[in-house]
């Protein structure tokens, strides 16, 4: 569990994050959204420990960030950045880098190292992937074998900032399948999300932000009966039944 409590962030003399509280459980899958600039990446930088509050406190399993070592906190919080640049690496080698916080000195795997690493690259459906280098991958291809690497690192905390950014649209359904997967197995999952059709349909909370903080942070039930959408990004949300199930269509105020 992640417990942020009255936080501020400041860059350049300008306030990014004011006054943000907010508690992250296990086992449930979080969606942050929000307009271009509101805070949703400084939030996320602050959650993975990349960036430290200007004022209040972020604790994780009930301890504040600061009284964890850098491997102790890799093995708790797991992070796929926004943008990132990946290494001329088989596929295996690079998921079997999400197993170095476990590793001693000697950096050898053992039998359950090995083991992790077959499981994520199954779960992430990157298996048939393995040898291939990294490379000559297409873009959902390389998204499958970002997951595998956060599933081989295997926390009980995975953030992700835009996860779904450049994916078609088969592959952003499974790479939400993949996060509600996490979730179901008792994990936290946090990820900031601009398909707001996507958040509600898979988040079991969504949170709102504007202006650094949040303005609503609940579940997509009732956000959907909210003034939320109408206030931070000038849209109607309207329910749709449709093959029997329900999703949301999103059209602008005139």
């Amino acid at each position: 569990m992640i417990e942020v409590r009255s936080v501020f962030f400041s860059y350049g003399g300008k306030s990014v994050i004011s006054d943000l509280s907010a508690t992250f459980r296990a086992g449930t899958l979080y969606g942050i959204v929000g307009p271009n600039g509101c805070g949703k990446t400084t939030l996320i930088r602050l959650l993975c420990g990349l960036a430290r509050p200007t004022a209040g406190q972020i604790s994780l399993e009930g301890h504040p960030y600061g009284e964890y070592d850098r491997r102790e906190f890799a093995k708790r919080v797991s992070l796929l950045p926004q943008s990132r640049s990946l290494p001329c690496v088989s596929v295996g080698e690079l998921t079997a880098r999400g197993r170095y916080p476990y590793l001693g000195r000697t950096r050898r795997m053992t039998p359950s190292d090995r083991a992790a690493v077959e499981r994520a690259l199954m779960d992430a459906k990157a298996s048939d992937l393995r040898d291939r280098d990294v490379s000559t991958l297409s873009g959902g291809e390389r998204q499958r074998v970002c997951l595998a690497l956060l599933g081989a690192q295997d926390t009980p905390c995975v953030l992700l900032d835009e996860p779904t950014t450049y994916l078609d649209l088969s592959s952003r359904f499974s790479l939400m399948e993949q996060m509600r997967f996490w979730a179901e197995q008792g994990k936290c999952v946090i990820a900031v999300l601009h398909d707001l059709s996507l958040a509600l349909r898979y988040c079991d909370c969504v949170g709102v932000m504007d202006q650094g903080k949040f303005c609503a942070f609940d579940t997509p039930e009732n956000l959907l009966e909210s003034k939320a959408w109408e206030q931070v990004f000038s849209v109607r949300c309207l329910p749709v039944d449709a093959a029997g199930e329900h999703d949301v269509v999103f059209l602008p105020i005139k």
